[in-house]
């Protein structure tokens, strides 16, 4: 008995070493090559805001490169330490200044109902060419649908289409400063945003914050949870919130932001333009994904997740709004 007992003790070192040593021996796993690259594209063009409507065009990486994918503005960064003159944000130059991988040569085209409406050129600020802005489009029609077209040399054509949600106004919106804090002792400020929803459709809403600056620059609050925090139950999103808990009802939708109760950075700041608008299912879907990506992106346990999009052939959002109900809220 003693002598079997041996036996099996042996053979479970054994098969011990064994095992460590097939874990500890090192392989070669070939990195896959991207051998076709695809656009991102982030296009939000909301027809009321105090921001310019922007589209934001860049690309995929290769496996291995070092990237970090921006999702609230759909770009990937990255340090050109070999060219520091490629590193230029707004005609300044930076060593160490992030900036975009981009797509040469890219046109972009708008389609209202399938008739070609204008064709969306590269910003004059953005040497790059990433950031396109134009001032001159027309009010987005309610009901009427848009088709987003890019092309470029060396990428397949990339689309996108979206239909403009009926315009549901906010009665009133509101700022308390300071008036909340978090169990963590960070005070915040918030925004209560009342309106009536109507009961024949499902809808879906939107909140942006944008600050302005002692100097009239315009900055977005998106990221969430150190911009804007989910202070209302029935939020998808820091930015979302649809009529599932309220349809048909009047509802008062609470936001939280920044203090701004006198830090270094609360000096700069002037005043906030909150802007309520009525989006599309992709829209709150796209950004539900976002936040969900940074709260699992430093997790090497959680399976692999890929972002929200609806452009096809690429990556990213597209998404167009008719009306919407802005208001400024000065600080100082």
């Amino acid at each position: 008995m003693k002598y079997l007992f041996f036996l099996l003790k042996i053979s479970f070192f054994a098969l011990l070493l064994t095992g460590c040593t097939e874990f500890s021996r090192k392989k070669d796993v070939p990195l896959p090559e991207n051998a076709v690259r695809k656009m991102v594209l982030q296009a939000d063009l909301p027809s009321q805001s105090p921001e310019k409507n922007f589209v934001f065009l860049t690309r995929t990486n290769g496996a291995g490169q070092y990237i970090n994918f921006d999702f609230n503005v759909g770009g990937i960064l990255y340090r050109d330490t070999a060219n520091p003159r490629n590193n230029i944000i707004n005609g300044v130059t930076d060593p160490f200044t992030i900036t975009f991988d981009t797509v040469r040569g890219a046109k972009v085209s708008l389609f209202r109902n399938d008739t070609f409406l204008t064709d969306i050129k590269r910003s004059i600020t953005d040497p790059n060419g990433v950031l396109r802005t134009d001032e001159n489009l027309a009010p987005f029609t309610e009901g009427s649908t848009y088709k987003i077209r890019v092309t470029a040399p060396n990428f397949e054509t990339i689309e996108a289409e979206q239909k403009v949600s009926k315009f549901i106004p906010a009665k009133k919106i509101t700022y308390t400063k300071g008036s909340y804090t978090k169990s963590d002792g960070q005070r915040l400020s918030e925004i209560f945003i009342e309106f009536d929803d109507p009961p024949s459709s499902e809808d879906y809403y939107s909140v942006s914050v944008v600050t302005q600056s002692i100097s009239g620059n315009l900055s977005s609050l998106v990221r969430s949870n150190r911009d804007i925090f989910t202070l209302d139950p029935l939020a998808t999103s820091a930015l979302t919130i649809n009529d599932r808990g309220f349809n048909g009802q009047k509802y008062t939708w609470r936001i939280g932001t920044y203090y701004y109760g006198g830090d270094i950075y609360s000096t700069n700041i002037n005043g906030l333009y909150v802007t309520f608008r009525t989006v599309n299912k992709d829209f709150e879907t796209y950004r539900r994904s976002v936040e969900l990506i940074e709260k699992i992106q430093n997790n090497p346990y959680v399976e692999p997740y890929s972002i929200y999009t609806n452009v096809k052939n690429g990556y990213g959002l597209f998404n167009i709004s008719g009306k919407a109900t802005t208001v400024y809220i000065p600080l100082k």
